[in-house]
């Protein structure tokens, strides 16, 4: 008798999961790992900013704190009403009027998951017969296709990024969503665009939300790099507050992971507007059965960590301050990659788009035979579509990079 599993098939993973595996088991002393979104020290570890160790420390400290499990499904209170202000701002409308109902989760995916799984379930034109499906930008986040299809959810496309001139092509964008059938669900990520780095305007935001209310669109906004453009995570999140303010119904999964630097903790947190109270109120006991039955309990230190900081005025101004040095530290690397490849070596090409595009993450116009012969020959790894971690760059590796990427280009030449 055949075992039960002997005709499972192959899993297919992402060229990003073959590419870190290379790298792990790539000798060379002199490899750099610029596939990972996470910001580094110059001795390639991840940053631990300080105010998230006053924060743990707390934690610890608190002769309260024990391992039981959290008082909620959905996360504490206090953790999902301090990221609610975080995002909306304290005098939301929507905040004091209770319209927006919430849930931790594990993380960016564990957020975009359970939100896809809220919606699949509950979003009403697909429950009245519309196709389920989302729209994504061409050039997104490896993983949006992997948790939508996985919920069996249907992925479109739109247009987003221009890779000649490296940067957003705003009029494709806002043309396709304004021809996309009524009420369709649109993914946008919120700033520091994975892996474009080219993120709307405030104005081309409202341009974009006014598109929204048109075509009764739902908004599935992700944000993972809060505050590391402007170094600022109220400025960052502005978008949110435009949708929100225009009427926009929309839905936001956010991880702690960068802000925090708390990558491993799997800290995220799922927010979703409602129209009325009521809704809301109906809306959030959904949410608790989803829980229930996803997760049960959601891990609490990470999230503990978090609240501690964003509850405490002090050790609120010393993480804006983290954030805003972190934000810094990534244009000062751009400026420098940037100067290194245009000035020193005087590379071919334009390279421009290092500093004009923003966040953790730039697309270089490099060809994927170029990126491989960067790994065989260099022992520098980015991904195939030319995705650079600029966070990954630190005053010990950034020459050896940059002498890679110029002889790639130059061996082209």
């Amino acid at each position: 008798m055949k075992h039960p599993f002997d005709d499972i098939p192959e899993g297919l993973l992402e060229n990003l999961n073959d590419l870190q595996s290379q790298y792990a088991l790539d000798p060379s002393p002199q490899k750099v790992d610029l596939m990972t979104g996470v910001y580094k020290t110059d001795s390639g570890k991840a940053f631990i900013l300080p105010s998230v160790v006053k924060a743990k420390q707390r934690v610890f400290d608190d002769p309260d704190w024990n391992h039981e499990y959290p008082s909620s499904h959905l996360g504490t209170a206090c953790f999902r009403e301090e990221s609610s202000k975080l995002f909306f701002g304290r005098d939301s409308t929507l905040l004091r009027s209770h319209q927006i109902v919430s849930m931790q989760a594990l993380g960016a995916s564990g957020a975009c998951h359970m939100g896809t799984l809220f919606l699949k379930l509950h979003y009403g034109p697909w429950n009245a017969g519309a196709p389920r499906r989302v729209y994504i930008p061409a050039e997104s986040w490896t993983n949006h296709v992997n948790v939508f299809t996985f919920l069996d959810v249907e992925v479109g496309s739109l247009p987003y990024y221009d890779s000649s001139t490296g940067t957003l092509a705003f009029s494709a964008l806002v043309t396709a969503i304004a021809c996309l059938p009524p009420q369709s669900v649109v993914v946008l990520q919120t700033c520091a665009q994975n892996p474009t780095g080219c993120d709307p305007t405030l104005d081309q935001w409202r341009e974009l939300a006014a598109a929204f209310i048109a075509g009764g669109h739902f908004a599935f906004f992700d944000a993972a790099y809060s505050g590391f453009v402007s170094g600022s995570t109220h400025a960052d999140a502005a978008c949110v507050r435009i949708f929100a303010d225009a009427g926009v119904p929309l839905l936001l999964a956010a991880t702690y992971g960068k802000a925090f630097g708390l990558y491993g903790e799997r800290v995220g947190i799922l927010l979703i507007t409602a129209p009325n109270t009521s809704v809301a109120e109906r809306m959030e006991q959904q949410m608790k059965l989803l829980a229930r039955a996803e997760t049960g309990a959601m891990p609490i230190f990470g999230a503990m960590v978090v609240e501690a900081i964003l509850k405490d005025p002090i050790l609120r101004e010393s993480w804006e301050e983290d954030v805003r040095s972190v934000a810094a530290q990534i244009r000062e690397r751009r400026s420098k990659f940037r100067n290194l490849l245009e000035h020193d070596l005087a590379t071919p090409g334009d390279w421009t788009r290092i500093t004009e595009q923003v966040g953790m993450f730039s697309c270089l116009s490099l060809t994927p035979q170029q990126t491989n012969m960067l790994r065989t020959q260099h022992h520098v790894y980015i991904q195939d579509t030319g995705r650079i971690c600029i966070a990954g760059l630190t005053s010990s590796n950034l020459e050896h990079v940059a002498r890679g990427i110029d002889a790639v280009v130059k061996q082209k030449n």
